[in-house]
């Protein structure tokens, strides 16, 4: 289970990459830099859902975070991180390229003891990501997650 602080950490971290100007991908100024020829740093962009039960005296947080770098603004890569109450935690990397806002990709992760890869789709709103993660097997797991927008 996780702790009241390591949420408190993960909730501030997201934040602070907010404030500090890590918005979605697609960024007008950088797409007419990189048309300059200029070089771009790395954008970061971070989607967190934190979704608390309650059972009885004790409240549970189901955690989801999504962090996304590109260089180019095409080729993504980065992490995902899933941990729900009284489970393994499924994390691992992703990496693909991005096609006007929808990413597709493959997701590498760990679970349970167990190495996978599974195919990924991420598709960018204004203030949220849906992502969808499809099995070799055909079984699909979709969520949405806040993001921190233009």
């Amino acid at each position: 289970m996780w702790s009241y602080k390591t949420v408190i950490m993960v909730v501030g971290t997201a934040l602070a990459l907010g404030a500090a100007g890590c918005g979605p991908l697609s960024d007008k100024k950088e797409a007419e830099e990189r048309a300059a020829g200029a070089a771009v740093a790395p954008r970061q962009s971070t989607y967190l859902k934190i979704q608390q039960t309650a059972a009885e005296d004790t409240v549970y947080a189901d955690t989801t975070l999504l962090r996304l770098l590109s260089q180019d603004g095409v080729h993504v890569y980065g992490s995902y991180f899933w941990r729900p109450p009284g489970k393994d935690e499924r994390t691992g990397a992703i990496s693909g390229v991005r096609d006007k806002d929808t990413v597709a990709g493959i997701f590498s992760y760990r679970q349970e003891g167990g190495n996978y890869r599974d195919s990924v789709r991420i598709v960018f709103a204004k203030t949220r990501v849906i992502i969808t993660q499809i099995s070799p097997e055909g079984y699909s797991i979709a969520d949405t997650l806040a993001g921190n927008g233009e």
